[in-house]
């Protein structure tokens, strides 16, 4: 779901479909790009554009024994389809996960994968201009055969350059890389977790005025007991504080806002603060940028913990 330029909604469906709501909620058009005939597993990520349109990513198979490509459409304010394209190798799964707007273009961040590749598990960076032409792709791995990179989230740095974000493993670490204009790496961080955890992910990143980022993901423990984490980072991928809240359930993959008053306004999915226990129910809380600390928790509570940091650079190249 993104929000519109003219105050109305625009959803991507599964499958395939543009739902495009006004201010109201009146349906305004539906679009599905492509024939139901061919296979394919929807749209999982959605872009509302600075001209009144959107662009969606998913996964397209033309048959059931096709690995996926990433797919791009991009819709006018109209509701129609502008462009389709599909980006990928044969025999390789490629999933986006999300779309920076450029001024000249768009940045598209996801994840490949196959068991034939050594490691099976990449991120890579996508450049279209506007017309949905590829200018570069770049896969990103780490040094050895263990270094799975796995990319979620990016953004566009206030000096122009990318900041990408996801997972390194095994065994799994919070990854942030800074993405030079024309795809080289221009610094990597890491975090671990130095108590009995499975590891960090990360789901969302954001930049503050002074350079500095806010980050949050997710805690994953061997048990049911995953949380949310949020941090505070420099210029250069530093952790300058880390938090963990949660429950006694599984909290999970959160989102976040910048609010005016220097606050952080995180909701995530909660199995500790719902009647049934699982991952069905809103966990909504606020923090301060300054340190972590709870302001207020709308969805029942939740607890307040550190997280046991090892920081440190990761070995991530190009290809």
């Amino acid at each position: 779901v993104a929000s519109g330029s003219d105050g109305g909604i625009v959803i991507g469906t599964r499958p395939h479909g543009f739902l495009k709501l006004a201010a109201d909620g009146t349906l305004e058009k539906a679009v599905r790009p492509v024939p139901t005939s061919v296979v394919k597993s929807g749209f999982n990520t959605l872009l509302a554009t600075a001209d009144g349109g959107a662009l969606a990513g998913g996964t397209y198979f033309a048959s059931f024994e096709d690995k996926s490509d990433a797919w791009l459409v991009k819709r006018n304010k109209k509701g129609d389809v502008e462009w389709s394209v599909r980006w990928g190798q044969k025999d390789v799964t490629e999933t986006p996960y999300k779309f920076v707007e450029l001024p000249d273009g768009y940045l598209v961040v996801g994840e490949v994968f196959a068991t034939q590749l050594n490691p099976a598990t990449r991120g890579f960076v996508l450049r279209l201009d506007k017309s949905g032409a590829l200018t570069w792709a770049r896969e990103f791995v780490g040094c050895t055969n263990l270094d799975n990179i796995s990319l979620r989230t990016g953004l566009l740095s206030r000096d122009g350059d990318y900041v990408v974000g996801g997972t390194l493993a095994n065994p799994i670490k919070l990854l942030v890389f800074k993405v030079k204009p024309d795809g080289a790496v221009a610094w990597t961080s890491t975090v671990a977790e130095s108590g009995p955890t499975l590891g960090l992910n990360l789901t969302a990143i954001e930049q503050l005025d002074s350079g500095g980022f806010i980050s949050a993901g997710t805690y994953i423990t061997p048990g049911n007991h995953d949380d949310v984490w949020v941090a505070a980072m420099d210029s250069i991928g530093r952790v300058d504080w880390m938090r963990r809240y949660g429950g006694a359930a599984n909290d999970q993959a959160p989102a976040f806002a910048l609010t005016p008053d220097n606050g952080i306004l995180v909701a995530a999915t909660t199995g500790s603060f719902n009647d049934t226990g699982s991952g069905g129910g809103l966990l909504t809380l606020k923090v301060p940028r300054k340190d972590g600390a709870i302001t207020f928790a709308a969805s029942g509570g939740a607890t307040l913990g550190t997280v046991s940091q090892v920081a440190g650079q990761a070995c991530v190249k190009s290809e």
